[in-house]
């Protein structure tokens, strides 16, 4: 399974964008970008984004989008998943306090620390955490296709 790149998008993407990938089962499935001013040690201005552990078949129609339904962790990412045409952004809706999480946690296996998406250590540790590595688009792909085969679909 691997993630269709489609047609390349030069527009950043932005806070409260929903977007949409197609997979090679034929399915679609969606994010969100709920951040753009995430850090990852020098890099500044990441996008933090959530996928969703929801389909559609025909890409048009977007299934409710619930911040605990999520296929992956949260992950901080840079705009090469737009720009190479791997994330496609359908529309922008203004985030609710309902549609985002309360804390972001996220795990450096150097330095085995834990940070927030601003890069500040932090001591909670959630059991939903993700990598705090800045992911460009092969990375981030890798991910989601590992999460889907490890479900099972």
């Amino acid at each position: 399974m691997n993630i269709k790149q489609g047609k390349p998008r030069r527009r950043l993407p932005k806070v409260g964008d929903i977007f949409r990938f197609e997979t090679s089962d034929g399915v679609f499935r969606f994010g969100r970008v709920i951040k753009d001013d995430a850090v990852v040690g020098p890099f500044r201005d990441a996008w933090l984004i959530y996928i969703y552990d929801v389909t559609s078949a025909d890409g048009l129609t977007i299934p409710h989008l619930d911040k605990d339904m999520l296929l992956v962790p949260p992950m901080i990412v840079n705009q090469s998943l737009w720009s190479k045409g791997f994330f496609e952004v359908v529309k922008n809706e203004p985030l609710a306090s309902s549609d985002v999480r309360m804390t972001h946690c996220f795990h450096n296996d150097l330095t085995n620390k834990w940070f927030d998406e601003y890069s500040n250590e932090i001591s909670v540790k959630s059991k939903n955490y993700g990598m705090h590595a800045l992911l460009f688009d092969r990375a981030a792909c890798q991910a989601i296709v590992s999460a889907l085969e490890g479900w099972g679909g």
